[in-house]
């Protein structure tokens, strides 16, 4: 049976095969292959892109870390300040302990919700680690 090409090409796009240029049965159509190669790279460089969002946004997370800390920091040096501005102005020696005392406590109580927020986030980070190296033992 010889047909000529055009009458082989729609005659077996019908049937779900094609014949490509060098005369090869092929099943399925070949455009649709072609988009399913190009949608498999498009999802390897959005994979690639994501993993690279996660490093930027490891990085992001560390500078607001940071300054956090440092805004509790200059938040202990403007009490401070407020407090020995107050001291100043107070001519009774009592009160002027009393506002030590309150500016010590106000102090340590900002250390302490400091302290905690870094014990939070180095249990996230000792949980995350956990969860690499049991990935990792997995893995192997």
């Amino acid at each position: 049976m010889n047909l000529n090409n055009n009458e082989s090409l729609i005659t077996s796009k019908m049937n779900g095969i094609t014949v490509d240029d060098m005369n090869s049965l092929r099943i399925g159509d070949p455009e649709v292959t072609e988009m399913s190669i190009e949608l498999q790279k498009l999802c390897d460089q959005f994979t690639h892109n994501v993993g690279e969002l996660q490093g930027r946004l490891s990085d992001v997370q560390e500078v607001f870390r940071e300054l956090g800390e440092l805004a509790d920091r200059e938040k202990i040096i403007a009490m401070n300040t407020a407090n020995e501005l107050k001291m100043i102005q107070s001519n009774q020696d009592s009160s002027k302990d009393t506002m030590r005392i309150q500016a010590s406590i106000q102090e340590k109580a900002v250390e302490l919700e400091h302290a905690k927020r870094q014990l939070e986030n180095l249990k996230q980070i000792e949980a995350k680690q956990t969860e690499y190296i049991r990935k990792l033992h997995l893995l192997q």
